[in-house]
This record gives C-alpha cells, sequence and structure tokens, in this order.
C-alpha cells in the first residue's frame, strides 16, 4: 500500500472515530499527525483489535488511557458507572466495532469492501498489540481534553 493510500485510509479513520465519539459519548476529539509506530507496545491502558479480511486484510485497533476510555464511558452512561474497569473495557470493544464498522462503510463505497471480526480486549500497563499483517502500521494519536487514544491500522 503506497504512503497516498495509507493518508486517505487514515482519514476514513479519522472522520469514523471523531463522528463515532461525538454521536455515542457526546465527546470531541482531536486528531494529531499520522505515524509509524516503533514497535508492538500500545500508548494506552485498554485497547480493542479487530481483524478484517475483504479487498484489504489485516487489523485495525485503538488503545485508550483510562482516563480517555472513562470519559467515553461517562459520555456514554453518565455518571452510573458500577464497575469502572470492566465497563470502560467494554466500551472500547464497543467502539473499535463502531469505528471500525463506520470506517469500513465509508471505504467500501470506494471500493475498498473488508468485513470485521469479533474485537479481543487487552487492559493494564505497557501492553502489547501485535498487528497481524506484514504492512506498516498507521498510528493516529487523538486527543480528548487532557487525555489521549490511538487508532491504529495495518492494512494490505
Amino acid at each position: 500500500m503506497s504512503q497516498k493510500q495509507e493518508i486517505v485510509i487514515a482519514k476514513h479513520f479519522i472522520d469514523a472515530t471523531k463522528k463515532v465519539l461525538n454521536t455515542m459519548a457526546f465527546a470531541d476529539p482531536v486528531a494529531g499527525a499520522p505515524y509509524s509506530p516503533k514497535n508492538n507496545t500500545m500508548n494506552g491502558d485498554i485497547s480493542a483489535i479487530i481483524g478484517v479480511t475483504g479487498a484489504c486484510t489485516g487489523t485495525i485497533s485503538v488503545s485508550f488511557s483510562r482516563e480517555a476510555a472513562l470519559t467515553v464511558l461517562r459520555g456514554m452512561l453518565g455518571d452510573d458507572i458500577e464497575n469502572p474497569d470492566q465497563e470502560a473495557a467494554d466500551a472500547v470493544g464497543e467502539i473499535i466495532n463502531m469505528v471500525s464498522g463506520m470506517a469500513r462503510a465509508s471505504l467500501a463505497e470506494s471500493g475498498l469492501s473488508m468485513q470485521g471480526s469479533t474485537p479481543s480486549v487487552v487492559s493494564g500497563k505497557n501492553h502489547t498489540l501485535k498487528h497481524q499483517s506484514n504492512a506498516p502500521v498507521v498510528a493516529i494519536p487523538f486527543s480528548l481534553g487532557e487525555s489521549s487514544f490511538t487508532v491504529e491500522f495495518s492494512l494490505k
């Protein structure tokens, strides 16, 4: 995949992320410049990854700081949170489903139809996730107030 194609795909993920978080959590994330991460260590405390097949194959992931995940969770549920860590992990799994689905629907309009798998969620400091493609990983950092999260994709 060329760098130009990666930039076009990144724009679909940026748009989908902003739309999902604005609609579901009344949040307004700000995207930073996409970059290539140097290793598999995720930037956050709670991450989710989903596999895709079709016109492109690979993986899509999100990694939220605990604070960002709780901000999203509060936006989705209000302050009625009984088990914050478990509910934040569930919310991150739902976010990757929605962001991936919306980005894939948008990309399908451009002829890149992909199907997604069920997400896997991992939590804990300095955890790692391995993208299952030998394609380069593109990471898009987002800020959400004082907290942050990252959306990544590796597609070939």
